[in-house]
């Protein structure tokens, strides 16, 4: 597998089945690259899992923004939650060792897999919200008429952080945290492409009760 897997212009990511019998389809892939004269080959990958991460980097506006995406992504492969960036949300230990204990958890991944090739409002919907506008570039998600998340819908050239003309000067998911803060609601939600991101966020007038608390 030597030899440069980034070329002038484009990003190349090697992609090798083979038979695995004991796994589920009877196959599985290898995948190395994007870049480097020797670049670490990642094994044992569930063949589902590698078509959706090619699909998330063709997706990418720019090779640079694909191959940025690949090398953050690949060494994830090994993580117990590949794609999952899990940043003082919920406990790890608990995603490892007792979601999977809950009596719900095989309904719950049969519920979930139609939902692997969902992207953008197609994916909120089969998570069970309805969506209505909130403003022109942002929607509000409710289930059975309760107000649950801000969500904003990002074009396939818009990352989550990034400042954007369609937002004012600001980034998606400061747009986002604003429209939640007005709203009263606790959560927001952004999609781009396969790409999903979700976080608690808390109003300011819950701030401020909390601040009342306190002094109390």
């Amino acid at each position: 597998m030597g030899g440069p897997t980034e070329q002038a212009g484009c990003t190349v990511l090697l992609v090798a089945f083979y038979p695995s019998p004991e796994t589920s389809g009877g196959e599985r892939v290898a995948l190395c690259g994007p870049t480097g004269d020797h670049p670490v080959p990642h094994l044992d990958v569930e063949v589902s899992q590698a078509e959706r991460l090619a699909d998330v980097a063709l997706s990418e506006p720019n090779h640079h923004a694909a191959t940025r995406l690949l090398m953050a992504a690949l060494p994830e492969l090994d993580s117990p939650f590949p794609g999952l960036h899990n940043s003082g949300l919920l406990a790890t230990q608990e995603l490892t060792a007792g979601v999977p204990l809950r009596p719900d958890w095989a309904s719950a991944r049969g519920d979930a897999a139609p939902l692997l090739d969902k992207r953008d409002r197609r994916l909120i919907e089969g998570l069970g919200y309805e969506i209505a506008t909130l403003a022109t570039n942002a929607s509000l998600l409710t289930i059975a008429g309760r107000r649950e998340a801000i969500a904003v819908f990002c074009d396939d050239s818009e990352p989550f952080e990034a400042p954007s003309d369609r937002f004012d000067g600001m980034s998606p998911v400061s747009r986002a945290l604003a429209l939640a803060d007005r709203e009263n609601v606790d959560w927001v939600v952004l999609t781009r492409a396969r790409r999903f991101a979700s976080t608690r966020h808390a109003p300011a007038s819950a701030w401020a009760a909390r601040a009342e608390q306190r002094r109390t």
